[in-house]
Protein backbone atom coordinates (compact mmCIF):
# COMPACT_ATOMS: atom_id res chain seq x y z
CA UNK A 1 0.00 0.00 0.00
CA UNK A 2 1.56 3.56 -1.03
CA UNK A 3 0.51 6.10 1.73
CA UNK A 4 1.11 9.94 0.89
CA UNK A 5 3.79 11.41 3.12
CA UNK A 6 3.18 15.05 4.23
CA UNK A 7 5.61 17.56 3.76
CA UNK A 8 6.60 17.75 7.67
CA UNK A 9 6.74 13.75 7.80
CA UNK A 10 9.07 13.59 5.44
CA UNK A 11 11.24 16.55 7.00
CA UNK A 12 11.02 14.00 10.06
CA UNK A 13 8.78 16.29 12.55
CA UNK A 14 7.37 13.68 14.52
CA UNK A 15 3.41 14.92 14.68
CA UNK A 16 3.13 15.58 11.04
CA UNK A 17 0.29 18.29 11.81
CA UNK A 18 2.72 20.61 14.73
CA UNK A 19 4.60 23.05 12.44
CA UNK A 20 1.58 23.65 10.02
CA UNK A 21 -1.05 23.68 13.00
CA UNK A 22 1.38 25.41 15.29
CA UNK A 23 2.41 28.61 12.96
CA UNK A 24 -1.42 29.54 11.86
CA UNK A 25 -1.63 28.67 15.99
CA UNK A 26 0.80 31.12 16.75
CA UNK A 27 -0.38 33.57 14.03
CA UNK A 28 -3.54 33.59 15.06
CA UNK A 29 -2.77 34.32 18.81
CA UNK A 30 -0.45 36.99 18.00
CA UNK A 31 -3.16 38.71 15.84
CA UNK A 32 -1.29 39.17 12.58
CA UNK A 33 -2.94 38.35 9.53
CA UNK A 34 -0.99 36.12 6.65
CA UNK A 35 -0.17 39.76 5.17
CA UNK A 36 1.28 41.47 8.48
CA UNK A 37 3.09 38.26 8.93
CA UNK A 38 4.59 38.88 5.72
CA UNK A 39 5.28 42.43 6.28
CA UNK A 40 7.08 41.69 9.31
CA UNK A 41 9.00 38.43 8.27
CA UNK A 42 9.91 39.18 4.58
CA UNK A 43 8.50 35.80 3.95
CA UNK A 44 6.22 36.06 0.83
CA UNK A 45 2.11 35.49 2.14
CA UNK A 46 1.76 32.35 -0.16
CA UNK A 47 4.81 30.60 0.97
CA UNK A 48 3.57 31.05 5.02
CA UNK A 49 0.21 29.92 3.34
CA UNK A 50 1.83 26.73 2.25
CA UNK A 51 3.70 26.50 5.46
CA UNK A 52 0.35 26.55 7.18
CA UNK A 53 -1.06 23.82 5.02
CA UNK A 54 1.85 21.32 5.41
CA UNK A 55 2.38 22.32 2.00
CA UNK A 56 6.28 23.09 2.24
CA UNK A 57 8.75 23.18 5.21
CA UNK A 58 10.05 26.52 5.83
CA UNK A 59 14.33 26.32 5.92
CA UNK A 60 15.71 27.38 8.99
CA UNK A 61 16.46 30.50 8.70
CA UNK A 62 12.98 30.93 7.69
CA UNK A 63 11.79 29.35 10.61
CA UNK A 64 14.12 31.68 12.52
CA UNK A 65 12.43 35.14 10.90
CA UNK A 66 8.98 33.80 11.83
CA UNK A 67 9.81 32.83 15.07
CA UNK A 68 11.44 36.41 15.43
CA UNK A 69 8.75 38.13 14.12
CA UNK A 70 6.07 36.73 15.77
CA UNK A 71 8.19 36.72 19.42
CA UNK A 72 8.28 33.37 19.91
CA UNK A 73 10.94 30.80 20.38
CA UNK A 74 11.75 28.76 17.27
CA UNK A 75 11.02 25.63 19.33
CA UNK A 76 7.32 26.37 19.86
CA UNK A 77 6.40 25.47 16.20
CA UNK A 78 7.41 21.79 16.86
CA UNK A 79 5.68 21.15 20.65
CA UNK A 80 2.76 19.82 20.90
CA UNK A 81 -0.56 21.35 20.34
CA UNK A 82 -1.26 21.11 23.82
CA UNK A 83 1.30 22.26 25.08
CA UNK A 84 1.04 25.61 22.43
CA UNK A 85 -2.41 26.09 23.82
CA UNK A 86 -0.71 25.99 27.52
CA UNK A 87 1.83 28.47 26.66
CA UNK A 88 -0.89 30.98 25.50
CA UNK A 89 -2.38 31.12 28.73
Amino acid sequence: MVRDVSAAEHAGVADEHSLDTNLRRIREEVGLSQEELMGLSGVHRTQISEYERGKRVPKLITLERLARSLDVPLNRFFAAAEEVEDSAR
